[in-house]
């Protein structure tokens, strides 16, 4: 259940190399349903179109969020 609020603000991104730190405990995100055969990692460091494509495919239809 989400208890936070979305706040439009441009100067947010993810901080992929401490994601655990910065992202989990500081701020209390989290991401589901990442695909487990890809390191987690920043998209526009993943060079195959087919892991692109998957993790594509599971952001678009929820699995991922």
């Amino acid at each position: 259940m989400f208890l936070g609020a979305i706040v439009k603000r441009c100067d947010i991104c993810i901080n992929y190399a401490n994601f655990g730190i910065t992202m989990k405990e500081k701020l209390g995100v989290d991401i589901r349903g990442w695909p487990e055969d890809i390191p987690f990692q920043s998209p526009t460091s993943i060079n195959d179109h087919n892991t692109l494509l998957k993790l594509h495919d599971g952001l678009k239809n929820g699995s991922c969020h």
